[in-house]
């Protein structure tokens, strides 16, 4: 037991300790999330759903500022922010390379702030929407410092932030306070300079139903 004398660790015994450490941590997470989960809703003007699963955390949903917010922890690990009965922004960005198609009537594009061009690595989008992103580096760079944000994209749908914190999974209180309003922000930063489409039978244009779902 000489390591003991000197202070010294072997190091299987400290990558161990590592990953245990991690591990408990993790369940840490999970607990506090299902735990604080239901008065996090009152305060953020969501609902809280049950999840169906024993390690489950649950669901919020509601609207905020006439968007659908959707926080899923449990199935789809993210924090979605959806457009209804509003004009959608003409917009599809990622931050990971997508091989859909390039929507009629964008074109591609890159950003002034380089921190944030740098994170999209699929940009297109309408001259006005290119226009609202840009004066969006503020309100979305703060994202790209979470290193359990896996990806994060913006369409004529909405604004998805994808994340894994392990399993269990769960997404931390301070997380959702930080991204919910961030993304709803942007969300209606987007959809105020988007162009209302016309109608596909008007005479001053064509139809833009490609934007739609």
């Amino acid at each position: 037991m000489e390591w003991l004398g000197n202070g010294a660790l072997p190091m299987g015994l400290v990558f161990m300790s590592v990953t245990v450490f991690g591990v408990l941590r993790r369940k840490a997470g999970h607990v506090l999330a299902a735990r604080d989960y239901p008065a996090l809703a009152e305060r953020i003007g969501l609902t809280h759903r049950a999840s169906p699963y024993k390690t489950g955390v649950g669901s919020l949903t509601g609207e905020l500022g006439g968007l659908r917010v959707i926080v899923d922890p449990d199935d789809q690990r993210w924090i979605a922010v959806r457009y209804g009965d509003v004009d959608r922004p003409r917009i599809e960005v990622h931050t990971y390379e997508h091989n859909k198609r390039m929507p009629s009537g964008l074109r591609s594009f890159r950003v002034a702030d380089k921190k944030l061009m740098g994170w999209f690595k699929t940009a297109y989008g309408a001259a006005e929407e290119i226009q609202a992103l840009e004066a969006l580096g503020p309100v979305l760079g703060p994202l790209r410092s979470i290193r359990q944000l896996k990806s994060f994209s913006i369409t004529s749908s909405g604004l998805t932030a994808v994340f894994d914190y392990g399993s269990p999974p769960f997404i931390p209180v301070a997380i959702v306070q930080e991204v919910v309003p961030a993304l709803v922000r942007a969300a209606q930063a987007l959809a105020e300079a988007a162009v209302p489409e016309l109608d596909p039978g008007s005479p001053d244009g064509e139809n833009t139903n490609d934007f739609k779902d």
